[in-house]
């Protein structure tokens, strides 16, 4: 699955933004049609963090719509379609997109 991503490159540089994919959806995670997204201020801390291996995804909290609830998924009971969300991811793992 492809999504955009803000990606910090280099410290101190402009954000990158591009696709990213990740998997698919597994059986706990629904689809959310993100509204939008921000840098928090300990991911900021990071940005000017010389040590930490870039490339950083950054933007793990956002507010959207739930698009997509995968029939049978046993473990998701709480959401529907077209329900607004607001989420925190904890981790992104994710590469760059291929054409």
């Amino acid at each position: 699955m492809k999504v955009k991503a803000a990606i910090d490159v280099q410290v101190g540089g402009r954000l990158v933004i591009d696709d990213l994919e990740i998997g698919d959806p597994g059986p706990t995670h629904v689809i959310v049609r993100q509204f939008a997204t921000g840098v928090c201020h300990s991911q900021l801390h990071q940005m000017h963090n010389p040590a930490l291996p870039r490339p950083l995804v950054l933007g793990h909290e956002s507010t959207g719509r739930v698009d997509v609830t995968i029939p049978l998924r046993v473990y998701v009971c709480s959401v529907n379609p077209r329900d607004r969300r607001v989420s925190y991811v904890r981790r992104l793992q994710a590469r760059p997109a291929s054409d």
